[in-house]
């Protein structure tokens, strides 16, 4: 329970205790006085009543002809029948019944059978529903106002955890809260068109760096070749030729990794997937041999997306866990890539997803890790690394609730 239902609920129980105390302050402080004040009229009319139905009167008739609400009662004269909470008062003409419980009533024995005088309806009764109708709707306003502006604080919340989580593209509504809340509002909206500009800036520059540099490195490769062809040393070459190779991968993977943070999310083409019939693929295209599919299932994804994601990870397998056994496990929504190699340290397991972050014995470049945790990223699914020995990197997509077909691949 947040601060802000607490005070809701403080404040429709201080209002309902308000009204329990003014209705119970009003019964003492009025009704009662005035019942005091009334009593010896309805003794005399309880009497009076009494003595007319002695004389032949019906129920009814004394009903009309005093204007009042009797009840006739047989039972022992000790007392009257109906219940407990009657007290007796002496009076000059005898002893009467008195109840103050509900109604107030006066009871007098007749001689032959009890004559209960009723009152219509309880004063305290009536104040107490009148207290209810009054303060009910009271409380459902003051909830219910408190109730919208707490949906308004957790939308508020949702944007800025989703803005902590590094999508900038939301903004906080201005329209809602008093005026602070409203410039606070506009301030976080500002310092967040102003964020996102700027990283997109910073990851228009790094694309672009990435394509310019393809053009020299071309340039590059076309004067080895013509070293060659010239008598130049061929270990030398050769040499070079592998160090642009490596540079020439990096920049490729630099490359889609931008693209992929810039643009992922309107680039996604999203279809349901054979997940085990994409893993296959891979794994086919790659001439991978040595690792075993288990299992089935389909999701919605990125049928492109996904099957880097699973290449990237084999090849990290294959790279950390030479001569191990290496396989993929498919169910619904689900996949993850398996070694029993001697897998990552959980103490490096968030750092390893980071781009350039990469072991000591590690020939890639770090960015391999880090586009699959792009892709999981954009698929808003969640990735998970077990504790070694061995590593299960798992990934878990929501499904979409359109999904009808099964993409072709």
């Amino acid at each position: 329970m947040n601060r802000r239902t607490q005070l809701l609920l403080g404040i429709s129980t201080t209002v309902g205790v308000t009204l329990l105390v003014a209705w119970v302050a009003v019964q003492a402080l009025v009704l009662r006085p005035a019942v005091a004040e009334r009593e010896p009229l309805r003794i005399q009319q309880a009497w009076e009543a009494a003595e007319l139905l002695q004389s032949g009167m019906s129920t009814r008739e004394v009903e009309e002809s005093r204007g009042i609400d009797i009840r006739v009662l047989h039972g022992p004269p000790a007392g009257p029948p109906d219940g407990e909470g009657w007290i007796p008062k002496q009076t000059e003409r005898g002893t009467i019944w008195k109840r103050d419980g509900g109604d107030y009533g006066v009871a007098v024995w007749s001689g032959q059978l009890w004559v209960v005088l009723q009152s219509h309806q309880s004063h305290a009764t009536t104040l107490a529903l009148s207290l209810f109708a009054l303060g009910l709707p009271l409380i459902v306003l003051v909830f219910g106002l408190g109730q919208r502006a707490n949906r308004h604080q957790e939308r508020a919340e949702a944007h800025l955890e989703r803005m902590a989580a590094g999508d900038l593209s939301v903004r906080l509504d201005t329209e809602v809260g008093n005026r602070e809340v409203q410039r606070v509002a506009v301030a976080v909206n500002r310092m967040a068109t102003q964020l996102q500009a700027l990283i997109e800036s910073d990851r228009r520059r790094m694309a672009g760096l990435s394509h310019e540099l393809r053009t020299p490195l071309t340039r590059i490769r076309l004067e080895i070749e013509l070293a060659r062809r010239e008598g130049g040393s061929a270990e030398r070459l050769d040499r070079v030729e592998r160090d642009i190779e490596v540079f020439d991968s990096m920049l490729r993977e630099l490359l889609e990794l931008s693209q992929l943070q810039m643009v992922g999310e309107q680039t996604m083409r999203r279809e349901l997937v054979d997940l085990a019939g994409l893993a296959q693929l891979v794994v086919d295209e790659e001439e991978w041999s040595d690792v075993e599919i288990r299992g089935s299932g389909t999701a919605m994804v990125d049928g492109r997306l996904v099957a880097r994601l699973l290449r990237n990870l084999l090849r990290n397998s294959a790279q950390h866990a030479p001569g191990h056994r290496r396989w993929i496990e498919v169910a619904d929504d689900e996949l993850s890539v398996s070694d029993d190699g001697p897998g990552i340290a959980v103490e490096r397991q968030a750092e390893v997803m980071e781009a350039f972050q990469r072991s000591a014995s590690s020939e890639g470049h770090g960015l391999g890790l880090a586009i699959v945790a792009q892709i999981a990223e954009l698929h808003a699914a969640e990735l998970k690394l077990s504790s070694p020995p061995g590593l299960v990197v798992r990934a878990r997509f929501g499904r979409s609730p359109d999904a009808d077909t099964v993409g072709s691949l």
